[in-house]
């Protein structure tokens, strides 16, 4: 008679255990793009990207176990133009590249949908 009891215990268990991962992912990227810069001269001053960057890779191992892996591709080549853009003191692409970096991380948790690729 306990098993049944024991079964359903554990399926809560990994239900809110999946759903306490999902919110954590969530709120990291959302740090990550409130981190980043949104002008040359912010990432310039402070560092700001280069600490938004810092907290991306350390957030990196959680994000790739619940996203998709296309997603994080396309944030760190978003880093790489942001970057770019910043040694060679670009004001407009580096907008223009930081916009795209803040809407990637905040976009993250919906581009986890229930598609073939997401899937396989």
């Amino acid at each position: 008679m306990w098993r049944p009891y024991l079964a359903a215990f554990l399926l809560a268990a990994v239900a809110l255990g999946g759903f306490a991962a999902q919110r954590y992912a969530e709120r990291a990227a959302e740090e990550v793009a409130r981190l980043t810069p949104a002008s040359l001269e912010e990432a310039q001053a402070d560092g700001g990207l280069e600490r938004a960057y810092l907290l991306y890779q350390s957030k990196t191992p959680l994000l790739s176990t619940l996203y998709v892996h296309s997603s994080l591709e396309e944030i760190d080549e978003a880093f790489e133009d942001c970057f770019s853009s910043l040694a060679l003191g670009q004001p407009e692409e580096y907008w223009r590249q930081a916009r795209r970096l803040i809407y990637l991380l905040r976009r993250l948790p919906e581009a986890d949908g229930l598609t073939v690729e997401n899937i396989l």
